[in-house]
């Protein structure tokens, strides 16, 4: 009977261990994924839903919730929390230069609790999700030893 061989898993990629090139482009990313989340809920964050007397403001909840999903899916698949850093920094900078007064006078965040919400809402996501600690840290996982294996260093 033969038993299974076992290769080691690669290490886990660390900030140490990825080129400048690719930790650049990553940031590029994140930024660019942060400005259009940032662009469209800023488009849409003042639609509302009606369903008889009720009014939900369905534009806030779903830019909210792309927001948080933008963010804690880059913290959960990246270990630098500069590439999170980098999403929210595209994400909050688009807003605050949609606060300005366009050329011809319009505003896209007006003076209302909404846009208030939305202004506010994300620098929150990202600060809680940019101060969350990594729970869970990545460890090799070592082979079960098994009858006559060879004695592994």
């Amino acid at each position: 009977m033969t038993t299974p061989t076992y290769s080691a898993p690669a290490p886990a990629p660390t900030p140490e261990r990825v080129s400048p090139v690719t930790r650049v482009a990553t940031w590029l990313v994140a930024l660019i994924a942060g400005a259009v989340i940032g662009a469209v809920g800023t488009v849409a964050h003042v639609n509302l839903l009606v369903l008889g007397p009720v009014v939900i403001p369905a534009g806030l909840i779903l830019g909210l919730v792309a927001s948080l999903a933008l963010m804690l899916g880059i913290r959960l698949v990246f270990i630098d929390r500069s590439v999170v850093f980098a999403a929210a920094l595209g994400l909050v900078g688009v807003i605050a230069i949609f606060t300005q007064e366009g050329p011809g006078g319009a505003v896209l965040i007006s003076n209302s609790v909404i846009s208030l919400v939305w202004t506010l809402g994300p620098v929150l996501i990202a600060t809680l999700v940019l101060a969350w600690p990594r729970l869970r840290r990545i460890t090799p996982v070592t082979p079960p030893a098994h009858e006559g294996d060879p004695v592994r260093a």
